[in-house]
């Protein structure tokens, strides 16, 4: 039977797990945290706030941690800050670097961190922070899956990259590229990869890549660096180019760990630039598999029915070649029976045609024409005979009236009442005035007379 051993109180137990922390951690040790929610602070001058380390992939919390910054040295970190020029104010977001220890507090069995001291001088807090601001803003503009949302082409051969010229990366991303054995064709345009300048420099290789046609994909490629080095990436103008871009842009900056801007933006995030290259190839290489799958499928499934097809086909041919000579040979019998039967229908019709014409021409001799002449010539001469008296008489009858017609006119004659003394009073349109209402006090009128005309103006109107 084994021995007794003796019951643990809790707040025993708590302090000895205290005592076991102490003993594991004999000396404040260094913790880097991201500040969670807003920092609490006490009457008495204590901060408490909670930490917490997120995925290096998606941002998803790993684990989170207590801390406790007592009075005594929140004043002692608040004094480190001052000397730095900084001032000392910890919000969500912000990640600290805290030297202090792990410590349980007995009656509630809370681990916590209690602070000692905090490093002024750690700067990732901000380069961290500013990233998921970027990433957060394009996020709400609803434009950081844009560009992932183009089609990646099946054959992605022709290959833009932006990277600094002769640099270790784009050798990495050629060689593999090269060593595929498939036929890319790349345009390299340079672009500065480090320093204050990096991101216009981006923007300017991005936009000169626009104006070729013809790219399938564009590759932005860098080698591994610090922190600081790669931070300048973080640019929301190059994160708006890139959702921009009208092809898919490949981001293969720095090492699998490195996270810069356009690793969200872009369609597809490498972890180097070799895996950027790599990513091309493997989709070309699935393209040339998918291509050979259905050859051999098309040969297997296409080249039967072909066979088959051709045999239906000479079936077929037979069988029309048969019914063609058929229908031939009872054509060609047809005509044969149609043209037995012209030769005597026609010699009928010329028959019976012949007898007409041989009536009529025994009618057509020389003294039966010359006594239709002769007969033709008498009625003309006894229609002449009764024309002449006739049209005499009818042209005098013409004449007389023609006589009544010209005196008439005659006596119309305008120049002959001119001559009278009469007179003919015209407006300024020519119209001929024939009533006082076809004018006005003031208007111009044309008078013609026998030997010209005279212009007057009217005066007064008497009705």
């Amino acid at each position: 039977m084994p021995p007794a051993r003796p019951d643990f109180g809790v707040l025993q137990l708590n302090t000895r797990i205290r005592d076991l922390l102490g003993t594991a951690f004999p000396y404040p040790l260094w913790l880097r945290g991201e500040v969670s929610g807003t920092p609490r602070s006490h009457s008495r001058g204590h901060m408490y706030f909670q930490v917490v380390e997120r995925s290096a992939g998606d941002g998803s919390v790993l684990a989170s941690l207590d801390c406790a910054l007592f009075a005594s040295a929140r004043a002692s970190v608040i004094r480190e800050f001052a000397r730095a020029g900084r001032s000392f104010d910890p919000r969500e977001g912000t990640v600290l670097r805290m030297l202090g220890r792990a410590d349980i507090w007995p009656p509630s069995g809370r681990l916590q961190f209690v602070v000692d001291s905090i490093d002024p001088d750690f700067q990732e807090a901000d380069g961290g922070q500013i990233l998921r601001r970027l990433v957060d803003g394009l996020r709400a503009r609803g434009v950081l899956e844009r560009n992932s949302r183009l089609e990646m082409p099946g054959l992605p051969l022709r290959v833009g990259v932006v990277t600094s010229s002769g640099s270790a990366a784009l050798d990495d991303f050629l060689t593999t590229l090269r060593e595929s054995g498939f036929p890319f064709e790349v345009w390299i345009v340079p672009a500065p990869m480090q320093g204050a300048g990096t991101a216009r420099g981006v923007i300017a290789s991005l936009r000169s890549l626009s104006r070729l046609p013809g790219l399938d994909v564009v590759a932005i490629t860098r080698g591994g660096g610090s922190a600081a080095d790669l931070a300048w990436f973080n640019s929301e103008e190059l994160g708006l180019e890139i959702s921009r871009a009208p092809w898919p842009v490949l981001s293969g900056i720095g090492h699998e760990v490195d996270f810069t801007l356009p690793d969200f933006v872009a369609h597809t995030r490498a972890k180097t630039p070799t895996h950027a290259a790599q990513i091309l190839v493997d989709r070309v290489s699935d393209f040339a598999s998918d291509l050979a799958a259905l050859t051999r499928m098309l040969a297997v499934t296409a080249v039967p029915r072909v066979e088959s097809a051709g045999k239906a086909l000479e079936s077929t041919g037979s069988l029309l070649s048969a019914e063609v000579r058929l229908a031939c040979s009872r054509r060609l019998r047809q005509i044969d029976r149609l043209s037995a039967g012209i030769g005597p229908a026609l010699e009928r019709r010329l028959s019976s045609l012949s007898l007409p014409l041989e009536a009529r021409a025994e009618r057509l001799t020389p003294r039966s024409c010359l006594r239709s002449a002769a007969s033709r010539a008498s009625e003309i001469d006894r229609l002449a005979s009764t024309l002449d008296p006739s049209a005499r008489r009818l042209l005098s009858s013409k004449a007389a009236v023609l006589g009544l017609l010209e005196q008439a006119a005659s006596a119309g004659d305008p120049s002959r009442m001119f001559a009278r003394g009469w007179s003919m009073v015209t407006d300024e349109d020519g119209r001929l005035l024939k009533s006082v209402g076809q004018t006005s006090p003031g208007a111009m009128l044309t008078v013609r007379v026998s030997d010209g005309s005279v212009k007057a103006r009217t005066e007064e109107i008497q009705r």
